[in-house]
């Protein structure tokens, strides 16, 4: 039984933090913040996130196994041709993140691009 009860703690935990993060990312959007106040939120949403995640760190040595083992040739990889849609900026068939603190013009950016893509 104590071993639920850790595992209830541990879940309780990761809750209020999650609610944290919440609440941080929310108030990052305030438009009466401005870019320093804004990346104190952000570096703190970070740390939480840090906190929550429960990924083991791999080593160097496990990462050139995990490499050999998948047969990943770097020279390979460095000479893949890669069709873009817009000046090495969009990469045609794949998904492209679009991020920027509000007011910044990611819409009027989207818009231009699927304007462009469409003449």
């Amino acid at each position: 039984m104590k071993i639920i009860t850790q595992i209830k703690q541990k879940v309780a935990n990761n809750k209020k933090i999650m609610q944290q993060i919440k609440e941080l990312k929310n108030l990052s959007l305030e438009r009466s913040l401005n870019k320093n106040e804004r990346e104190i939120i952000i570096a703190e949403i970070k740390k939480l996130q840090i906190s929550l995640s429960s990924h083991p760190k791999i080593g160097a040595d496990e990462l050139l196994n995990s490499i050999k083992k998948h047969e990943l040739d770097g020279a390979r990889l460095e000479n893949i041709e890669v069709e873009y849609v817009l000046n090495k900026c969009i990469i045609k068939g794949e998904i492209t993140l679009i991020v920027a603190p509000p007011g910044q013009g990611k819409s009027s950016f989207a818009l231009s691009v699927a304007s462009y893509c469409l003449s």
